[in-house]
């Protein structure tokens, strides 16, 4: 499913977030089961199913990683989640801001977590200062290997650095 084509959207890792929530409630009307209430079996499936799509591409398209991500595969990026490989330079930063958020949770200390906010955010910017020309200049009717790998590989470093912030704030992360 290609849910670009769904919202009648232009294919883009940026998407206009009014078009398409708009189309989110045209298509919600349009294929609503309540419509199809005195429709046959199949019809009530069919709008049954398109309504679990539409569902699902909004949540995908409105939120920019899971975006990043669907476009990615879209142009024939392959994603093998755990058995990515890391820049072994990243994977050391990240093992120490690790460290220090582990011993933040053994002694809070407000100026020390603002200080690793401040990294996070700042390797944020710097990956996504890197990967911008990348994203802006890339043909997605004919892709270049190396701007995919570029954004791929921001991708992932973003995925990791989300997942730091959400173990600073326990969210969802064993310890």
């Amino acid at each position: 499913m290609d849910y670009f084509k769904l919202f009648d959207l232009p294919l883009s890792f940026e998407v206009d977030k009014k078009a398409l929530t708009q189309a989110y409630y045209r298509l919600s009307k349009e294929y609503h089961p309540d419509n199809f209430a005195m429709a046959s079996a199949d019809a009530q499936a069919s709008a049954l199913s398109t309504t679990s799509d539409i569902n699902t591409g909004y949540k995908i398209l409105k939120n920019k990683q899971q975006r990043l991500k669907y476009v990615l595969q879209l142009l024939g990026v392959d994603f093998q989640e755990g058995k990515e490989s890391m820049p072994q330079e990243f994977l050391m930063e990240m093992m120490d801001l690790n460290e220090a958020i582990m011993d933040y949770k053994m002694d809070p200390n407000p100026d020390v977590r603002n200080k690793i906010e401040t990294q996070v955010a700042t390797f944020q910017s710097d990956i996504e200062a890197h990967v911008q020309k990348n994203m802006a200049s890339l043909d997605m009717a004919s892709p270049q290997q190396e701007q995919l790998t570029a954004i791929k590989s921001y991708y992932l470093k973003s995925k990791y650095l989300k997942r730091l912030l959400d173990n600073l704030d326990d969210r969802g992360v064993e310890m």
